[in-house]
């Protein structure tokens, strides 16, 4: 039989040294869960606890474990909510808490819902130290379902994470602003407007929405940041905050949105017309009967739909003429809005009676329903 080379025997022998010191080190990781899942909150559960934290392999030592063991595992990381002790982990510097935070938030990736929700909740009750990892760690998850469970934490966690959120909304990834607009909107903090209102000039459509609908939730704190937004440079930034005004329906908003129907970004334009309707700004009317003549069938067809939404009945023979318009969708708002202004002539009736007759069922279908708003009994024989 052929000896082993020197070489060889050592190379025998480190492989051996790696292999039983990987045995033990699995051993004595399981030893830990063992503990942490059958004597959660005692001392030597959170001693364990503490170690896989700083090993950043908690989430993963109970990832094939039972929903109880990561229950235990998630309940007795809460304790270390209070420990201030700054620790090294790969390099960081951070307290304990947040440490625990971060590993909290690998439970946000489970594959049991049950574990991702208990996670998602326990983070809520850390308070400021989770606030950094589940920005930083779960708002950056390619995962839709561990950034939505980020969000409701953050949003548990409440006013004291908003300094974090606003700096991940003026300087985080795309999913960061999402995720921090979102929970900022839900807590309502006027600190935070500034920030979505530069937030609504970005290049991403999914983040320049959610700044919107933030600022939208924020209410009556917004209007004016808002108005003074319609002079921004950036066309996005008009445009985003034309709606968000619309949304809130503030006549104040009024004229500064008059001054966009001649902006140079049709968009804009177009945010600008229906914003008017929804604030019912009595001075937008003749601006909009003139638009009803625009060569663009959707600023003709975004005008009918304001008509009808401010009310005022000096719209109605212009909204007529528009039933003959040559664009299916035109027609069919401004049946739509003439339903809202319910106009009682019958020679008005009859021509949107005529217009249940119409090729386009949408429009036919749009005319009913105007008929319908109206209510007049002489309009049952074209319905």
């Amino acid at each position: 039989m052929k000896k082993w080379s020197t070489s060889t025997k050592v190379t025998v022998a480190l492989v051996a040294v790696l292999l039983a010191w990987a045995i033990g080190r699995s051993i004595v990781l399981s030893r830990m869960a063992h503990v942490i899942a059958h004597q959660p909150m005692t001392r030597p559960a959170v001693e364990a606890t503490r170690k896989l934290i700083l090993k950043k392999r908690l989430a993963r030592q109970f990832k094939d474990g039972t929903n109880h063991a990561k229950f235990m595992a998630i309940r007795t990381a809460s304790t270390l909510l209070g420990d201030l002790e700054v620790v090294e982990i790969e390099g960081h510097h951070l307290t304990l808490a947040e440490a625990a935070a971060g590993a909290m938030v690998e439970f946000l990736s489970d594959l049991e819902l049950p574990v991702r929700a208990a996670a998602g909740e326990a983070l809520g009750r850390m308070g400021k130290p989770a606030a950094r990892p589940l920005i930083d760690g779960a708002l950056t998850s390619p995962d839709k379902d561990v950034r939505t469970n980020a969000t409701s934490a953050l949003i548990r966690i409440g006013m004291v994470a908003v300094p974090e959120m606003i700096g991940a909304v003026k300087g985080g990834t795309p999913t960061q602003k999402v995720g921090c607009a979102r929970a900022l909107g839900q807590l309502k903090t006027t600190r935070a407007v500034p920030a979505l209102i530069g937030a609504l000039g970005v290049k991403e459509t999914e983040v320049r929405l959610a700044a919107r609908d933030a600022l939208v939730a924020m209410g009556a704190a917004a209007v004016q940041p808002l108005i003074a937004a319609l002079a921004e440079k950036s066309p996005f930034t008009r445009r985003h905050s034309a709606e968000a005004l619309g949304e809130l329906e503030d006549l104040q908003a009024g004229d500064p949105l008059l001054a966009l129907f001649a902006d140079e970004h049709r968009l804009v334009r177009l945010a600008a017309i229906y914003a008017v309707g929804k604030v019912k700004a009595p001075q937008a009317l003749n601006p909009l009967l003139a638009n009803m003549d625009d060569k663009d069938r959707e600023v003709r067809e975004a005008a009918a739909v304001s008509l009808g939404q401010i009310g005022a009945a000096a719209g109605v023979p212009r909204l007529i003429a528009a039933l003959r318009d040559p664009i299916e969708a035109v027609r069919e708002q401004a049946a739509t809005a003439l339903g809202r202004l319910a106009p009682s002539d019958p020679t008005q009736l009859a021509q949107i009676g005529d217009l249940t007759r119409d090729p386009d069922l949408g429009t036919r279908y749009s005319a009913v329903l105007a008929l319908g708003q109206i209510g007049n009994p002489a309009s049952i024989p074209a319905v």
